[in-house]
């Protein structure tokens, strides 16, 4: 099996140990793989009764659209009422120059209203945005998702940010890591020990291992501690 494709199948399972209060990333190669994965991931979200938000690298969002449909889910019926929010990064990342307040206020802002409309939780996934010459960007949505773990860890939200893969230099990715509890590899749900707490993030030294080896040995010590747990 592709380390980077994954089955239905083996993506239901993936997604299903996916936890409230869990700030995950992952790494896609493909649209293809990338709605695979957010199609199950909204599914399950929506069998839970979660209010679902997703940020879609795609302006026109009828690929997504198509895997739900492939997967029963009656996206007429869960968008109309308010279960479920397909949106643009445009109107959400882009909205204008990113800003890492307004988008940390807008799922704050996102979470009391799933509460206050009796949801159990809220279930976010966003493909994150990283395409910009001069690393300016990716830079700053690192910096964003550092500070966005207290939200998560703390609420009844469960997040997933996709990342394309072939848009990333390795120090990008070792700081995506860094920022992330838990990351997706080889069609696992891991615990990430190369994650960072916010308060240790500006005194922790740079990555030296290579992005491939370093994915490999967190996803082998997080199997070892699941055996041991």
């Amino acid at each position: 099996m592709n380390q980077f494709y994954m089955t239905p199948s083996e993506v239901s399972g993936l997604v299903d140990c996916c936890q409230t209060g869990d700030h995950i990333c992952a790494f896609y190669r493909s649209e293809e793989e990338r709605n695979l994965i957010v199609s199950y991931f909204i599914l399950i979200g929506l069998e839970m009764g979660e209010r679902m938000i997703y940020v879609d690298g795609d302006e026109d969002h009828s690929n997504i659209i198509e895997a739900l449909r492939k997967l029963s889910v009656d996206v007429d019926s869960v968008t109309a009422s308010g279960q479920l929010s397909i949106l643009d990064r445009k109107q959400t990342y882009l909205a204008g120059e990113f800003d890492s307040g307004r988008m940390i206020n807008y799922w704050k802002d996102s979470y009391e209203s799933a509460m206050k409309n009796n949801f159990p939780g809220l279930r976010v996934a966003g493909d994150v945005p990283c395409e910009e010459e001069d690393g300016s960007l990716i830079d700053k949505i690192v910096e964003y998702e550092v500070k966005l773990n207290p939200l998560f860890s703390k609420n009844n939200i469960l997040a997933l940010c996709l990342y394309n893969r072939s848009l990333l230099s390795d120090t990008a990715v070792h700081n995506i890591l860094r920022a992330h509890p838990a990351v997706i590899h080889r069609n696992t749900v891991c615990r990430n020990y190369e994650y960072v707490p916010p308060e240790e993030w500006r005194d922790a030294p740079p990555m030296k291992q290579d992005v491939d080896s370093l994915l490999e040995e967190i996803l082998a010590r997080s199997k070892n501690a699941n055996k041991n747990s």
